[in-house]
């Protein structure tokens, strides 16, 4: 076990940040999180031993899994749980509407999967239209 008063956190060093590697010390480039500006970024040395220590400590054994997500909520089993926790508590199914889902996905940005508002619609290879100016509105 690891003291976490005496531990860094694990971050992945790409070759990028290797500045040199040899028999006595391995060289890179990190970022001490705890300051700010200029002072921030520093140059380790570390030996070849405690550089291949730090660097395979994220590392699994194997037959084990990482595991990110857990709990009720859990994206596996999300529904299903959802659905025992209403019958253990005796709440009703939720209503909802049925959408089309041609409209529903009209309404969902392909980019990013979040609500899209449709300002306006036009043709492939068409210039859209400038909106018009409400009237009584001075812009200069």
């Amino acid at each position: 076990m690891v003291c976490p008063a005496n531990h860094e956190r694990a971050r992945a060093v790409s070759n990028s940040r290797l500045i040199s590697a040899g028999n006595n010390a391995v060289t890179f480039n990190c970022k001490d999180y705890r300051l700010k500006g200029r002072d921030r970024y520093k140059i380790m040395r570390l030996s070849p031993d405690e550089f291949i220590r730090r660097f395979l400590l994220p590392v699994l054994p194997s037959r084990f899994h990482r595991i990110r997500h857990y709990g009720l909520f859990a994206n596996g089993n999300r529904a299903a749980n959802l659905a025992q926790a209403r019958e253990l508590l005796a709440v009703p199914e939720p209503e909802t509407e049925p959408q089309d889902n041609d409209e529903q996905a009209a309404k969902t940005c392909p980019g990013c999967g979040g609500h899209m508002v449709v300002i306006e619609s036009f043709e492939p290879g068409c210039t859209p239209q400038p909106m018009p100016q409400p009237e009584g509105i001075d812009s200069s």
